[in-house]
């Protein structure tokens, strides 16, 4: 803990909304394939609202309830910000205690399980990821770790989030990557996706809960989602 805290001393300050701040639970949300995917080479901004992931609305909306809301994204800044703009946040009053960037993270390095499917592809001794390290949160703001949850599509960033992690397919506008495979898991796409409907009432089922660190894993089972993971090790940096 002593030298997460040193990491945590030279990352940037945190700047974010105190008066954003009101309900004791943070919900940290991840933008790319998991709320919006602009990827798609059919993007046209003159129509961002069909790049949002379907129920979007209706999760925030509920979630908003129980939760404080955040962004942490491994976009650039000005990204963040044009997918932010995508979403209704005015529109359901919500103000985010903060929207952080790639700039946030720190580079994770770790080596494989040699029982990987990685392992069979050497050389599999050190990968490198960006990582979003929840603990820098629970430094800075006023949230204890076990108060804080974190939404991701992709399993490396969260590699330093703890217990606190909920994953949750990725999510493409269309599907356009050859065998529907990102960050090893199974790909959902288009308007039939639901994934976000299941995931508002867990979070909602569990949003009392004295400890939010849990072994949140087998989300997915409870409504019965072929989630299909495949462990692959997919570096970003």
């Amino acid at each position: 803990m002593v030298r997460a805290r040193q990491i945590f001393d030279v990352m940037p300050r945190l700047q974010f909304d105190d008066t954003a701040v009101r309900r004791g639970r943070l919900l940290v949300l991840d933008l790319d394939h998991t709320l919006v995917d602009i990827s798609s080479p059919r993007f046209d901004i003159t129509d961002s609202t069909t790049y949002l992931r379907p129920n979007v609305r209706r999760f925030l909306r509920i979630v908003s309830v129980g939760y404080d809301i955040a962004f942490w994204s491994l976009s650039s800044a000005e990204s963040v910000q044009r997918k932010l703009a995508m979403l209704p946040l005015t529109e359901l009053g919500i103000r985010p205690v903060f929207a952080l960037d790639r700039s946030y993270a720190i580079c994770y390095a770790f080596t494989p399980d040699k029982t990987s499917p990685e392992a069979k592809n050497p050389p599999f001794d050190v990968r490198r990821c960006l990582a979003k390290p929840l603990g820098y949160l629970s430094v800075h703001l006023p949230y204890r770790q076990r108060d804080i949850i974190h939404i991701d599509d992709n399993g490396l960033c969260t590699q330093l989030s703890g217990d606190n992690v909920v994953l949750i397919r990725p999510w493409r506008f269309c599907q356009h990557q050859s065998g529907g495979l990102h960050f090893g898991y199974r790909v959902s796409s288009g308007v039939g996706d639901a994934d976000l409907l299941h995931l508002a009432d867990y979070l909602n089922g569990i949003k009392n809960s004295a400890d939010l660190r849990a072994n949140h894993s087998v989300w997915m089972k409870k409504y019965s989602i072929r989630h299909s993971p495949v462990q692959l090790f997919w570096p970003e940096v």
